[in-house]
């Protein structure tokens, strides 16, 4: 698909992947983190950012889509480990999902996305990079924000017996607020953000 409207909705199985792929190059250039909030679908422009509900226990997501897949069983979404986990789909292995886009690479949101994003249970970060140096992580942070960003975290997440820093713009809610701080990332970075939740 070149392009989607925001409200654009799917429902089908989802399932996810996960340390078989960390690192690994996603479909629009990204290195695959199982820990942040993406996922895989067929079809959809990347990035798109869906809403992704599992119908069998009401929970809810954020994910941005960066990668092609499921190609197995007719299911309509991959997701990562991460999300797959808020939403309770890592024991079962797949799940029946409602994905609802939200918003689309090109910005172009309506007032409902707006309602979608002011609803999240949990806050919104926008992930502008990832590095095993803890200096490299400092100096994205100032640039963010001398560039405007005011509030800015650096988390610290243990894999495999390596240690990554990972420079975070949040807790952000609304959609001008979102689009606003992405646009200085990609203006800072050259690369699209990851959406993270809590």
């Amino acid at each position: 698909m070149s392009s989607v409207r925001v409200g654009y909705s799917e429902t089908g199985e989802a399932s996810w992947y996960g340390r078989k792929f960390h690192g690994r190059t996603t479909s629009n250039g990204d290195e695959y983190d199982m820990f942040a909030m993406t996922a895989a679908h067929k079809t959809l422009p990347l990035p798109t950012y869906l809403e992704v509900r599992n119908l069998a226990n009401g929970r809810e997501v954020l994910v941005r889509v960066n990668d092609r897949g499921p190609f197995l069983g007719g299911r309509i979404l991959d997701l990562s480990y991460m999300a797959a986990k808020k939403l309770g789909v890592v024991e079962s292995g797949t799940a029946p999902v409602q994905l609802r886009v939200v918003a689309t690479a090109t910005g172009r949101e309506n007032s409902s996305s707006k309602a979608n994003y002011s609803k999240a249970q949990t806050p919104v970060f926008l992930q502008a990079g990832s590095f095993r140096l803890r200096g490299n992580a400092d100096r994205l942070k100032a640039q963010l924000v001398e560039s405007g960003i005011p509030h800015i975290r650096i988390v610290t997440v243990e894999y495999q017996e390596n240690r990554y820093y990972r420079v975070q713009a949040g807790p952000l809610t609304g959609t001008n607020a979102i689009q606003k701080q992405r646009t200085i990332i990609i203006n800072v970075t050259g690369n699209e953000p990851t959406v993270v939740r809590e």
